[in-house]
């Protein structure tokens, strides 16, 4: 079998593990080219690394500023609010709010920051003549745990040209660390436009004529039913919530599956469904089940479209045992007239934070994580290959209900 070494070529998977103060996070991020010649690791990663076999796994601890630069007081700055600029979003003009993150390129007469830089700030204070904002890595005061599963090896002709991809710095780039608070305070992402849609008519209408298709590629769909599975036992009721033709659970468990959705005709297609029930829940604000009657619900791709997602929060707390879980995955695809407008003004990993808020609102969940993969490879017979390069992005957002 063949060993790493400094002329190999492999494919790797990535696990970062962080906690803030709310939760415990992971970021999954796959390398499918690695240069052991060009490309960068720290020292103890390489040294461990090197003369490994495929399907090894290393787990490795770093102190704060080691993966990602170490926090600097310096980037804390007090600028004016007209250094802010503006922009539009579905045609809204967006407006700073404490605890979000933006593009660093919004910013005017900083020091070191242009108008092309994506790096993102976060906001941390507001008023009427001052913004304060923090220009460090969102993960710049935290120990990271480094978890690396090499996948294949393949032996190549010596290469001494082309990119050098410091591997980390991919994994840590715009987005890891943003979905949690800043110091334990509650982020500001609403105001009284937010869940407002593009379409307002009645979602049954929308949702009449079925959508026989996946809403994902293959890859994301597996790697969805991947991290959910962390959560299953085999025999788990579980609540499909907002249901369509594939639920993303394990076809090898027992699971009994109630889906609930928009389109009978879906939901009829579904074939991990052992019932199968049509009900609005922006019409509604309820679910149609009484108390502590579900082990797991779920609640895949379909996150953004609730113009109530505090009160059906409340009713998935309601229907789960105590004890039991809550899994809400998402994506970065979606219908455009029924998405609302705050989910188009936030960031992918601000979406995982706005998720994490709801449940930790409610107030009777624990044992919260945020799940994060990116970068697999786009399946070769998806209709998409060779425009997208690589497979949808997948985010999960999980809880416990506590104990009565």
């Amino acid at each position: 079998m063949t060993a790493l070494d400094i002329n190999s070529l492999a494919a790797m998977e990535f696990e970062l593990n962080w906690q803030s103060a709310e939760a415990n996070h992971s970021e999954l991020y796959y390398a499918p080219n690695v240069n052991m010649w060009r490309d960068i690791f720290p020292a103890a990663v390489e040294k461990e690394i090197i003369g490994c076999r495929k399907r090894q796994t290393f787990t490795f601890e770093f102190a704060p500023g080691v993966v990602v630069p170490a926090f600097s007081p310096g980037k804390v700055l007090d600028l004016s609010p007209g250094q802010f600029s503006s922009i539009h979003v579905s045609g809204h003009k967006l407006a700073p709010r404490v605890g979000r993150f933006y593009p660093a390129g919004l910013l005017r007469n900083v020091a070191g920051v242009f108008p092309q830089t994506l790096a993102p700030f976060r906001v941390i204070a507001l008023d009427d003549d001052r913004i304060r904002v923090d220009l460090n890595h969102p993960l710049s005061r935290l120990p990271i745990e480094l978890k690396v599963q090499i996948n294949s090896i393949r032996q190549s002709a010596v290469e001494r040209g082309g990119r050098c991809t410091d591997w980390l710095e991919e994994v840590t780039l715009n987005g890891p660390g943003m979905q949690a608070r800043a110091n334990g305070t509650k982020t500001v992402f609403k105001n009284k436009h937010s869940y407002e849609r593009q379409d307002e008519d009645n979602d049954s209408r929308f949702y009449s004529g079925p959508r026989l298709v996946g809403h994902i590629d293959t890859q994301a769909g597996s790697m969805l039913c991947r991290i959910y599975t962390r959560f299953l036992n085999r025999n788990d009721r579980v609540l499909d919530l907002m249901s369509s033709v594939q639920s993303h659970l394990p076809e090898n468990y027992d699971l009994v599956t109630t889906g609930l959705g928009l389109n009978r005709a879906e939901l009829k297609k579904n074939p991990v469904l052992n019932s199968r029930l049509v009900h609005d829940l922006n019409k509604t604000g309820v679910l149609p089940f009484g108390n502590t009657l579900f082990d797991i619900v779920v609640c895949s791709l379909s996150i953004e479209y609730l113009t109530n997602p505090e009160k059906i929060i409340s009713e998935i707390s309601r229907v789960l045992v105590p004890g039991g879980k809550v899994l809400i995955g998402f994506s970065n695809r979606w219908f455009p007239p029924k998405v609302t407008r705050l989910w188009l003004e936030i960031h992918d990993f601000e979406r995982m934070g706005l998720v994490l808020d709801h449940l930790l609102e409610n107030g009777s969940f624990t044992e919260l994580y945020t799940f994060s993969a990116r970068n697999w490879p786009r399946p070769v017979n998806d209709r998409h290959t060779g425009k997208i390069a690589t497979s949808d992005p997948i985010f999960v957002v999980a809880g416990t209900k506590k104990p009565q």
